[in-house]
């Protein structure tokens, strides 16, 4: 069943949260997606959600509440014993499509994948390992404005399986730079890149450094030890950041481009879901812990 998204005017523990762990989806091969039986439409009316960003926040995309449980609108597959549950996500005019679960939970056995309706490539694949405590989860946003979930099952029954997706991300800026050329020089002068030879020696601090993804809204942050020197997963950032549940708050690490003057940056070492630990609006500061060891 396709799940169209209609635009209005009006817009509205170790845990592995976020990583992939491997294998391929069934519908997607070389790189297109396979043959599919026909899958009947949907529509429903797209809220504007309660996040709010602060004006010192780049947001890059509208977040719209759409509260759906995956299982009521996913056509089911049946193949040589596999339950595949496939469902289609529109929203008119994205550059790409992200989502927040605030139900995640999966059998043993359970794979979920994420990928465009061209099949230019996929995201997972997403297990039991992915489970957090609080049960939400987060994926990034998947380029296109026609997205595809596929859940596939090798067992009889999807008993306790919950997927419910709380918001969408509608990204209309690019921001995982799908459409760009890391090549083309417009970086602004004023802005140093860490593949630039002023970076030698602050390598130790290069690394540190983490890009915030608040669903929509996008800050800058940088892992931190404490005085135990026990490596607990702290993340610092500001005040103003904090947006909506950090529950689904995804972080980039390593996100550096390969040229001096490039201007994006590999998205592919992430990991969704923290805690607020502490914050404070003098100085302007929050310190996060991740759900998961780095």
């Amino acid at each position: 069943m396709r799940f169209s998204i209609f635009y209005f005017t009006t817009l509205f523990s170790i845990l592995s949260a976020q990583i992939e762990h491997g294998g391929e989806p069934l519908y997607h091969l070389n790189n297109q997606v396979q043959s599919i039986p026909s899958i009947s439409s949907a529509n429903f009316t797209r809220l504007a959600s309660e996040t709010l960003f602060h004006e010192k926040v780049f947001v890059y995309g509208d977040v719209y509440a759409v509260n759906t449980d995956f299982f009521n609108h996913a056509d089911l597959i049946q193949n040589n014993g596999i339950h595949s549950w496939l469902l289609e996500i529109q929203s008119p005019g994205a550059k790409a499509i992200g989502f927040k679960f605030d139900q995640f939970n999966l059998p043993q056995g359970a794979e979920l994948f994420v990928y465009p309706s061209s099949g230019e490539f996929f995201k997972g694949r997403f297990t039991t390992q992915n489970h957090t405590p609080d049960g939400k989860f987060s994926i990034q946003p998947i380029k296109s404005d026609r997205v595809i979930l596929e859940l596939n099952i090798y067992e009889e029954s999807q008993e306790n399986a919950v997927i419910h997706i709380k918001d969408i991300i509608h990204d209309f800026t690019d921001i995982m730079a799908y459409y760009s050329d890391e090549s083309v020089q417009d970086r602004n002068d004023c802005n140093l890149n860490v593949a630039c030879p002023e970076s030698v020696g602050w390598e130790n601090q290069i690394n540190a450094v983490v890009r915030l993804d608040m669903g929509g809204g996008l800050c800058s942050a940088s892992l931190i030890n404490n005085t135990g020197n026990d490596l607990t997963p702290y993340v610092l950032t500001a005040n103003h950041c904090i947006s909506g549940s950090p529950s689904y708050y995804t972080f980039n690490f390593n996100y550096q481009t390969t040229y001096c003057n490039g201007t994006s940056g590999s998205t592919s070492q992430s990991m969704s879901g923290s805690v607020l630990r502490a914050s404070g609006s003098g100085p302007d500061f929050a310190l996060l812990e991740l759900n998961s060891s780095v």
